[in-house]
């Protein structure tokens, strides 16, 4: 219980099977481990967020509970068990030991992370803990470059798989130069499933200073299999022609 205040803490709620959701975090004993960043969980087609207003949760070596009520929460509605992290905030990443979750007090997934989320990579998911087979978990796209004379690009790069977008940019790096390949891994969101790639598009920005950009190969794997790979694109973007798309 909490104090004498005449309230159930999130705990004693988890462990009395009260909260239909109940997830306790646990974050590194490393330095700058900690974070103020917002944190959500992520069952597959629902994300919650998850935070205790009442004091500083995620601080270094800290195990954090939070309950999560009224969500109508099915077992068999549980794709996955994934832990997102917002972009960087002024204390930069957040070290995530442990997550565990309990499903009205069964315990439905206890998994060692053992590694920051921070930069890019923002994103922890365990397929092991979810009953989808055909959910998005994770994108790996792979951007080669061609190797000719002012191929390269500092202009802005979108990815389009069906109806989900995304930038393509590594932070701190300076993508898409000549004859280099780039890797991308991407956030697939809430929700995202293979079937729904239909289309893969691939556009640029208007042409910036450098002109166009001549894009030579493409390679995409969804949790890690290979789902795209042609490396004859060989195309200029560029001018009124910045678009290179295909169905499938």
């Amino acid at each position: 219980m909490d104090g004498n205040q005449k309230r159930i803490c999130a705990y004693t709620q988890g462990h009395l099977g009260w909260a239909d959701l109940f997830v306790e975090l646990h974050t590194g004993n490393k330095n700058h481990s900690g974070t103020d960043d917002k944190v959500w969980l992520d069952i597959g087609d629902r994300a919650f967020v998850l935070d205790n207003p009442s004091h500083d949760d995620r601080e270094k070596n800290n195990i954090e509970g939070y309950a999560l009520n009224y969500t109508r929460v099915r077992k068999n509605e549980i794709k996955r068990i994934g832990i997102r992290k917002a972009s960087d905030g002024h204390a930069g990443g957040w070290f995530l030991d442990r997550v565990k979750v309990w499903l009205r007090g069964e315990l439905i997934c206890n998994n060692r992370v053992d590694r920051w989320l921070e930069d890019d990579d923002l994103w922890w998911v365990s397929a092991d803990c979810g009953n989808s087979d055909t959910i998005v978990n994770t994108l790996e796209v792979k951007v080669s470059t061609a190797d000719i004379k002012w191929a390269g690009t500092d202009d802005k790069i979108t990815l389009k798989l069906g109806s989900r977008s995304w930038t393509l940019d590594n932070q701190g790096r300076n993508d898409f130069e000549r004859g280099r390949t780039d890797t991308f891994n991407l956030d697939p969101g809430v929700g995202f499933y293979e079937t729904a790639i239909n289309q893969i598009r691939i556009s640029k920005a208007s042409d910036g200073s450098a002109g166009g950009w001549r894009i030579k190969g493409l390679s995409i794997s969804v949790n890690g299999n290979p789902f795209y790979d042609n490396q004859s694109i060989n195309r200029w973007l560029k001018d009124d022609q910045r678009v290179w798309e295909v169905f499938i």
